[in-house]
């Protein structure tokens, strides 16, 4: 995962750079795993959904994978917010997407003319820029290599504009300041044709099992979310 996060680190270093970032708060133990009931922190793996009242407007009802997570920083891809571009449309010298329908994702903020891709595999394709996730999750900014992945059958692939990063601390100051809650990511939600509704049914359709620990300042309070 180093590879990736390298490559969109040294990209646009010179921004995360100049983000001005309070000494974080420790932020462990900040949310539940979802069946299995366990304190989870923020990790490469992990789901990040946006609080109701996120003041970042590039945010807003957002749902991010986190891709990377270390003491350099941290990467995601925002996964819920499909746009009206289509792949085809978005890199038309890909001859192996221009018969497809499949939609470009918007994946954050940083870096928007960067192609970012995501998709499942049993083993790591034999493709520079290429990193495993978790499990069988793989992303890789090597879309011109990976295409055919979006026309084999039983393949999920999908492709996202741009990516989300923190500068080191930077991510944890917000987790503390309520901004995010965390979730056990789920592969079958990052791939679901109805993505564009899981914010709301991460945020106010759980599942019984669902017990999240979210912090409001001073006074944190469990709630069933």
């Amino acid at each position: 995962m180093k590879q990736i996060a390298g490559l969109l680190f040294s990209s646009h270093f010179a921004i995360f750079a100049i983000l001005s970032t309070p000494t974080p708060t420790a932020a462990t133990g900040l949310s539940h795993g979802r069946s299995s009931g366990l304190k989870i922190d923020p990790a490469q793996g992990v789901f990040l959904v946006a609080n109701k009242e996120m003041p970042d407007p590039r945010f807003y009802q957002s749902v991010i994978l986190i891709t990377h997570y270390g003491a350099d920083g941290s990467v995601g891809i925002i996964i819920n917010h499909p746009t009206d571009v289509s792949l085809a449309r978005a890199l038309p010298d890909i001859d192996e997407l221009q018969s497809l329908d499949e939609l470009l994702y918007y994946g954050g903020p940083v870096s928007s003319n960067m192609f970012v891709m995501l998709f499942r595999s049993k083993e790591k394709p034999a493709a520079d820029e290429t990193d495993k996730v978790f499990g069988d999750v793989f992303i890789s900014v090597n879309i011109k290599k990976l295409a055919h992945l979006f026309k084999t059958p039983g393949t999920d692939a999908r492709g996202y504009a741009g990516y989300s990063g923190w500068a080191p601390g930077q991510l944890d100051y917000e987790i503390a300041r309520g901004d995010w809650k965390i979730f056990k990511a789920r592969v079958d939600e990052i791939f679901r044709k109805d993505i564009s509704h899981l914010w709301r049914d991460l945020s106010f359709e759980p599942k019984p099992e669902q017990w999240i620990f979210s912090p409001t300042g001073k006074n944190p309070q469990y709630t069933h979310r």
